[in-house]
């Protein structure tokens, strides 16, 4: 059967069977789609034997239209012509190109050769299929701990719809002091941001024959800075290597970073800062990290060591030059004792 068209499975009963009651014979509730097919089909578990099939469509206002009437013939409402297909082997029933209209009771009633005749009821939902579905908030300018925010879901078509939030893949299924789902599902509210608020939050719209979820909004409070920290990839720094300084914190907007040394002197911008190393370069360097729009400001301090290795170890031309004096110390020396003896003897 074409994916298009909807199922309502009536389970009818024989004669055999002796049950007349209907009970289980359709289900409650059939969705449809506006312009596409249902079919309305008889269940043949067993062999069915039928001397007569009516199936009918009860309207709002009380009355019935007879849709179909098989007995020696078929016959078909007006309305239904072209509309409709009938089995009447199976006594299932297409009913095609479908408008709002359609919704309603359909119901079956099927004689057999003897006994009572066994009736069937279905609720059928004709709806139009969901489709642009989008999320919007009221408002992207959200201060951590002071703004709160709305995001209302908005739908280009569909009929009957469920809306059911999502913040990433948790479902927002209770509300609480800060979060309120309402308009009948279809805005969320977020009370009092904070940074843990981002989202990002989707929209998930329904009804009986299709579904479709919003792009994501990912939301961006404005908070900070926090966690300010400084790293330093090597320490102590040899005289004449590079002096590299790295300074991170939490903030949106980004922060903006000042370097100070141990006077309170400005001495570089940005996150990160660089230089030569000298013995003039030790001590304590502050990273000053702000905030343009919520105007807060947050500071780290850091020591740093500049080592001159080369005051405290000789080089190998000089501890060579060294090694050369004393042997020729060595020598000199046993030469003059040799003279010494010798000129006595």
């Amino acid at each position: 059967m074409d994916s298009s068209h909807g199922y309502c499975m009536v389970a009818v009963c024989l004669a055999l069977t002796g049950r007349s009651d209907g009970v289980g014979v359709l289900p409650d509730l059939l969705g449809g789609a506006v312009g596409e097919s249902v079919m309305l089909k008889v269940d043949q578990s067993s062999t069915l034997v039928m001397t007569s099939v009516l199936w009918q469509f009860n309207v709002a206002d009380g009355t019935a239209i007879h849709i179909i009437t098989s007995a020696v013939e078929t016959t078909t409402a007006p309305e239904y012509i072209n509309r409709t297909k009938f089995d009447n082997i199976t006594g299932s029933l297409e009913l095609s190109i479908m408008t709002l209209d359609d919704t309603g009771l359909y119901e079956v009633v099927i004689i057999p050769p003897s006994g009572s005749p066994l009736t069937g009821e279905c609720n059928l939902q004709v709806q139009e299929r969901v489709s642009g579905v989008t999320v919007t908030p009221n408002t992207t300018e959200l201060m951590e701990f002071i703004s709160s925010v709305r995001i209302s879901c908005h739908v280009s078509t569909g009929t009957y719809l469920s809306y059911l939030w999502m913040n990433g893949s948790s479902e927002i299924t209770v509300s609480s002091d800060r979060v309120q789902v309402g308009d009948g599902g279809t805005s969320l509210t977020i009370l009092n941001v904070t940074r843990y608020d981002r989202g990002p939050y989707t929209c998930n719209v329904a009804n009986l024959i299709s579904t479709q979820e919003s792009a994501p909004l990912t939301l961006h409070p404005i908070y900070g800075p926090v966690s300010i920290q400084i790293y330093v990839p090597v320490d102590p720094v040899e005289i004449g290597q590079t002096l590299h300084l790295s300074c991170r914190a939490e903030s949106t907007p980004p922060a903006h970073f000042t370097w100070m040394n141990g006077m309170n002197e400005e001495i570089g911008y940005g996150a990160d800062f660089q230089k030569t190393a000298t013995l003039l370069d030790s001590g304590e360097y502050t990273c000053l990290a702000v905030n343009s729009i919520t105007k807060l400001e947050l500071r780290a301090v850091q020591s740093i060591s500049v080592t001159d290795n080369s005051s405290s170890q000789l080089s190998s031309g000089a501890i060579a030059g060294i090694a050369i004096a004393v042997i020729l110390t060595v020598v000199l020396v046993g030469a003059l004792i040799y003279r010494f003896h010798t000129s006595r003897t």
